[in-house]
């Protein structure tokens, strides 16, 4: 773990946050203590829609807080705030690209689920109305 090693970088960065243990929470904090300036990325939600790993602990802590957006790779709005998966079963985490993963604003998040479900009720192979991901936005 990272908290039991002096850090000589003044500028500590995290990708995919989303991803660590709830442990990450703690040596955050006491980089941050340690004067340490801390970037931490990572998605907020999950493809359901819910809280995701120790981001919602790490974003309450936080100095400050950058929200950024995706593109919707539906309808191409530039405010996508959600991630739509095809597949891969009922795990929170399943380690995948753009063939199982599309940003989606909520609109468009909210259809093509109802949408992907019913589908997968049906039996489809792929969660996608044409039962297949697709590769750009509409």
């Amino acid at each position: 773990m990272i908290a039991a090693y002096e850090v000589p970088a003044a500028l500590v960065i995290v990708d995919e946050g989303q991803l660590f243990d709830p442990w990450i929470v703690a040596v955050v904090e006491r980089l941050v203590n340690g004067g340490h300036d801390l970037v931490v990325a990572g998605l907020d939600l999950d493809y359901r829609g819910e809280p995701f790993g120790p981001m919602p602990a790490l974003i309450a802590r936080a100095d400050r807080h950058t929200h950024l957006y995706a593109v919707c790779s539906f309808c191409g709005s530039d405010f996508a705030t959600r991630t739509l998966r095809y597949g891969g079963g009922d795990g929170q985490v399943v380690i995948g690209g753009a063939e199982m993963y599309a940003p989606a604003c909520r609109p468009c998040w909210v259809d093509r689920s109802r949408a992907m479900h019913a589908q997968l009720a049906r039996g489809a192979r792929y969660l996608w109305s044409d039962d297949v991901p697709p590769t750009s936005p509409a």
